[in-house]
């Protein structure tokens, strides 16, 4: 998980560190560059996992450069799509390079064209991010602000089309282990995802397995998603 790792133990704790090398950037796409949209058409999706992000620190929910991490070697295209949980904002655009793995790759999302009000998101919950490559299986993560290069001191949070219904999610696969709860977002209308599953980054598996659980009245619904960090 996260590239190359190592242990330091200091001040009575353990503190896990990714050591990152040289950026990668992908290019974009020749007719698929990145675009702003305000109040877009928005489909119908049976899509439950809409983003996944590494929180790592206070940082601008939308800048002009985005990181994705990438576990196993890549070389193709790269589709990402950024929304806002109400529907008014989309941005989406294609992007093609190579990585040898275990690194984070950089987009430069300076938009083509005029550029829109991008939304405010302070606490980095009404914004989700979305990038996606050939192997539609895995959820690919990103990160706003400088690149990553620690997970002691990060989070992972899910974006999640719960449909209403309550959520947990279990990153710990031990049954004797609770699942942590997940926080339905007060005060906005929902039209892409209305939940945020969050998890301290360094509780997540190398095979990067967690659980989603859907409690609809009496009836459980899970869901096994992979992430590749």
């Amino acid at each position: 998980m996260f590239g190359q790792r190592a242990l330091i133990v200091g001040a009575g704790a353990a503190v896990l560190v990714g050591h990152i090398a040289c950026a990668t950037e992908f290019k974009p796409v020749q007719g698929q560059e990145y675009q702003e949209f305000f109040n877009p058409p928005t489909p119908v999706s049976g899509i439950s996992v809409v983003g996944a992000m590494l929180l790592t620190g206070a940082v601008p929910a939308i800048a002009d450069e985005l990181w994705v991490y990438f576990k196993q070697p890549f070389n193709g295209q790269l589709d990402l799509e950024i929304v806002s949980a109400d529907g008014r904002f989309l941005g989406r655009g294609a992007f093609e390079g190579s990585s040898k793995g275990s690194e984070w790759i950089e987009l430069s999302l300076a938009p083509e064209g005029r550029r829109t009000s991008r939304p405010a998101d302070p606490k980095q919950e009404t914004v989700a991010v979305s990038a996606q490559s050939g192997n539609r299986d895995i959820v690919l993560i990103a990160a706003w602000g400088a690149q990553p290069d620690e997970l002691a001191r990060s989070s992972v949070r899910l974006y999640v089309n719960s449909r209403g219904a309550p959520m947990n999610i279990r990153v710990d696969p031990d049954p004797k282990v609770q699942p942590i709860g997940c926080h339905r977002l007060a005060g906005t209308k929902t039209v892409r995802f209305d939940t945020v599953c969050t998890f301290p980054a360094t509780q997540l598996s190398e095979d990067g397995k967690v659980t989603l659980i859907r409690r609809d009245g009496l009836r459980t619904e899970s869901q096994t998603v992979i992430l590749g960090l």
